[in-house]
């Protein structure tokens, strides 16, 4: 089952295949499985997204809103990999990647390669 992640330094929101496909629908097919500056622009992006009356609700959409305009100036990763909770190696592994490039600390080799296998697996 596909899923949608945010991951910012020192939070993430998991959505569903609504959120994804609301996310592709808004223009953010390029985005996927990168990491992206928060900016007005891409606030914009997530604020056009379309809501469901089940899967990605308005609240959702509001809470995914507040968790962006928190971290607005940073980076973040997105992805379809499936996160389950934050206490989890991986969930753990690339919020810490995240602050690494949010304090603007470039990524090893081994580093990049391991964060790409996890977010195309």
């Amino acid at each position: 089952m596909l899923r949608f992640a945010i991951i910012t330094q020192d939070k993430f929101a998991t959505l569903g295949v609504n959120a994804l496909s609301s996310f592709i629908e808004a223009g953010g097919t390029d985005k996927i499985n990168t990491v992206q500056f928060i900016d007005d622009a891409f606030l914009q992006l997530a604020n056009s997204m379309r809501t469901y009356p089940y899967g990605f609700t308005e609240e959702f959409k509001e809470s995914f809103l507040e968790l962006l305009s928190t971290h607005k100036g940073q980076k973040c990763l997105i992805t379809t990999h499936w996160i389950l909770k934050r206490s989890s190696p991986t969930t753990d592994y690339l919020m810490k990647i995240v602050e690494k490039i949010n304090k603007g600390h470039p990524l090893t080799e081994q580093e990049a390669k391991k964060m790409e296998t996890i977010i195309l697996s």
